[in-house]
């Protein structure tokens, strides 16, 4: 991959894997195998491309549906800005809306991400960074919250302080708190997705470093970008992004996107097949596909929404931009 698309990577938030040993352009080299094939028999993990942009010139998307009227939020990231559109049917968004960092502004608007309910009605905001630190604050009405000291995860000595993308849930069936993380994100680790669990929402322990069983796949070779959706039979899905080796503009597109199915809401099994790929797409040209976050409309259907790196006709050069694919009616 050129250093261009590393730096706008890099800027715009993009989850590019790191790798394991250098360059996978470099002669000799060839990018891992895919591990897995189209499967269209399955009707809410066949996932159809939608036509057009969603938002331009964005990364890193989170949307959540209102349960009454169908109305989709979609947040997405620009650099450290924050941004927010809404869209009557989840295809065509507008009213863009620059979020403010203060946190205790528009707690209604603000970003979800990390936001747990509990039995009690209570809800706690997470945060893990980038050194696999977790702190949280907590709420009576998951609209103010207030910092809370005792909750916290220190990491995994194996992480290496240096975590990635990251999903947290409630799970009734585990009987607690279930946070997911990449670990040893960096060029020359293992990149791949690790499991901690806290009984009471505020203690966390490490349990384990090979979640998907990728362990000795290779840092470019693991199932990163993890986001989770709670299936209407209690079930979880957890959708994921497998790269395989850094985006060529022109020469090399990557990006798969795959699912893993939980019963116990902690353990994951892989589901056959790849959910979503940039071969899909023939509208435009897409180097790469990060970030899947997936939400379940009101008839039933489940919509994708990813960040994919896609080339500017007008100018030739490559810009982010968030698409969407979505499942027929079961």
């Amino acid at each position: 991959m050129g250093t261009s698309v590393i730096t706008v990577a890099f800027i715009l938030g993009i989850s590019i894997h790191p790798g394991t040993d250098g360059d996978q352009d470099r002669p000799g080299r060839k990018p891992p195998k895919s591990p897995g094939k189209r499967v269209d028999t399955i009707a809410e993990l066949t996932f159809k491309v939608d036509p057009g942009i969603r938002a331009e010139q964005a990364s890193v998307p989170m949307a959540r549906v209102d349960p009454k009227t169908g109305k989709v939020t979609l947040w997405y990231n620009l650099g450290p800005k924050k941004y927010l559109v809404t869209s009557d049917d989840g295809l065509t968004f507008s009213g863009v809306e620059v979020l403010s960092m203060n946190p205790r502004s528009n707690p209604e608007k603000k970003r979800p991400a990390g936001k747990v309910q509990f039995p009690d009605g209570t809800f706690v905001r997470y945060r893990l960074d980038q050194k696999g630190s977790l702190e949280g604050s907590t709420s009576r009405n998951g609209r103010f919250f207030r910092r809370d000291s005792s909750i916290g995860y220190s990491g995994n000595p194996g992480d290496n302080g240096k975590t990635g993308v990251w999903d947290i849930y409630y799970s009734k069936k585990a009987g607690g708190v279930v946070l997911f993380y990449i670990g040893d994100m960096q060029r020359g680790g293992v990149n791949n997705v690790r499991r901690a669990f806290s009984r009471d929402g505020k203690t966390f322990n490490f349990e384990d470093d090979n979640v998907f069983a990728d362990k000795s796949a290779g840092g470019n070779a693991t199932f990163v970008d993890p986001k989770s959706i709670e299936l209407p039979d209690g079930t979880r899905r957890m959708f994921t992004m497998w790269q395989g080796a850094p985006p060529h503009p022109g020469h090399r597109a990557v990006g798969e996107i795959y699912s893993f199915l939980s019963k116990d809401g902690k353990t994951y099994e892989r589901e056959p097949g790849i959910r979503l790929r940039c071969a899909d797409f023939s509208e435009f040209s897409v180097w790469s596909l990060n970030d899947p976050y997936v939400v379940r409309l009101l008839d039933g259907r489940y919509r994708m929404y990813i960040c994919a790196l896609v080339t500017d006709p007008k100018t030739n050069k490559e810009r982010p931009v968030i698409v969407s694919a979505t499942t027929p009616k079961g």
